[in-house]
């Protein structure tokens, strides 16, 4: 009974892994880890009818019943499940640090390929090339290298540890900071005490259009718009403006709006003023009327 409920199941898993379209090491992967939970969900279970003594004394123990594929368990637990399913018998995955049909050796130390500093193609499964696929930084067949705008750190027979050059380098550096740079990079120039030293093009040949103002960043700068109230600036803000835009005037070295209703002849006679704008009056249409009740009468 024990080898035809294992033969069953390895059988399911078999056909499953066959007709999908992902990874199969991955699904296998996948379906023992959900069979695992699953066995940890129904460690304390029962058979649900609410006789308990009753149903062990007649099904036998819910814990060895064939509910829960138990005599596949008992079995299986003897090895770890993933290696005795999907690396020896389904043949699907690789121990790790192998690859591919015969599970070679990934490039490198067994215990770290790829120097540490990558990820072995096909790792784990019976797929990929065993090529390094090196991380951020690292070039090499066994990632064993920094890549440009990178520097070495660390390094000994075993470890190499690859940091990122400082922004105002150009391309290459042998140490940290804007000091360790062999070339400073666009929008940097080299300084004697701070090495790579960024160049404000604010105060020097940046261009912005009339309405905006200059703003340095490391490395580059950008040109922002003025404040409404400026016709013209060289920083944001009503306190920053050139001269003053329509609407505003200079008032303790600040751009403020213009009350137009407290001017005098801003609105004609006939107008009103409301919200700083001249509203006409309301026509006048007693003439319209005497007009239309004459042509009435005409018509009588």
């Amino acid at each position: 009974m024990t080898v035809n409920r294992l033969t069953v199941f390895s059988l399911f898993i078999i056909s499953l892994i066959k007709y999908v379209a992902l990874d199969k090491c991955s699904v296998c992967r996948g379906i023992i880890d959900n069979f695992d939970e699953g066995l940890k969900k129904t460690a304390k279970a029962n058979f649900g009818g609410g006789n308990t003594r009753w149903e062990e004394k007649s099904l036998g123990s819910y814990a060895t019943s064939e509910t829960r594929l138990v005599e596949i368990v008992e079995n299986l637990c003897s090895k770890d499940i993933k290696e005795w399913l999907c690396i020896e018998n389904i043949k699907v995955c690789c121990p790790k640090n192998t690859y591919g049909p015969s599970c070679s050796q990934c490039k490198g130390d067994t215990e770290r390929p790829c120097t540490g500093n990558g990820k072995c193609d096909g790792e784990g499964t019976r797929e990929g090339t065993g090529k390094c696929n090196c991380d951020s930084g690292y070039k090499g067949d066994l990632c064993d290298e920094c890549k440009d705008a990178y520097f070495e750190e660390s390094k000994n027979d075993t470890h190499i540890k690859c940091t990122a050059c400082h922004e105002s380098c150009k391309s290459t550096c042998w140490e940290a900071g804007p000091k360790g740079c062999d070339e400073c990079g666009k929008g940097w120039e080299q300084n004697e005490e701070e090495g790579c030293k960024d160049i404000n093009e604010c105060e020097t040949d940046a261009s912005c259009e009339h309405g905006q103002y200059c703003s340095n960043t490391q490395g580059s700068y950008h040109c922002a718009t003025c404040h409404k109230a400026c016709d013209g600036c060289t920083l944001y803000g009503i306190d920053k403006c050139d001269k003053c835009a329509e609407g505003y005037t200079m008032e303790d070295n600040s751009c403020k709006d213009v009350d137009e209703c407290q001017l005098e002849d801003v609105c004609e006679d006939e107008n009103k003023k409301e919200n700083n704008t001249c509203i006409p009056k309301p026509k006048d249409t007693s003439d319209d009327n005497n007009t239309k009740d004459a042509m009435e009468k005409e018509e009588l």
